[in-house]
């Protein structure tokens, strides 16, 4: 895990999209490390601005759920409908549930 962390840090700073967001969800999960939000979110936040939908899915989900950020449905439903229309299903299940549903 040292190294692949390692790996993973070097990618996350030369800018790798990937690198972004594995490193994201690693210290947003606390796979193997201590969790740091506030880090997490700017390398998610980075990641889904270059067009990456599973960061743009867990942002959405973060401002969906209040998790490191204060809870903002217009803010999670920007980036889900980014992350949706990159075929994320993830992102298509969240933006299905009541919390997003419109009156037509």
């Amino acid at each position: 895990l040292p190294q692949a962390l390692s790996w993973l840090r070097e990618a996350a700073r030369q800018g790798v999209r990937a690198g972004l967001t594995e490193l994201g969800l690693v210290l947003l999960k606390g796979k193997g490390v201590p969790v740091d939000q506030k880090v997490a979110l700017s390398l998610l936040r980075r990641a889904a601005n270059q067009g990456d939908a599973v960061a743009q899915y867990y942002l959405g989900f973060c401002y969906h759920s209040g998790c490191g950020v204060e809870t903002s449905l217009s803010r999670a439903e920007v980036w889900l409908v980014l992350a949706s229309a990159q075929g994320n299903t993830d992102a298509q299940k969240l933006l299905g549930t009541s919390d997003f549903c419109k009156d037509g």
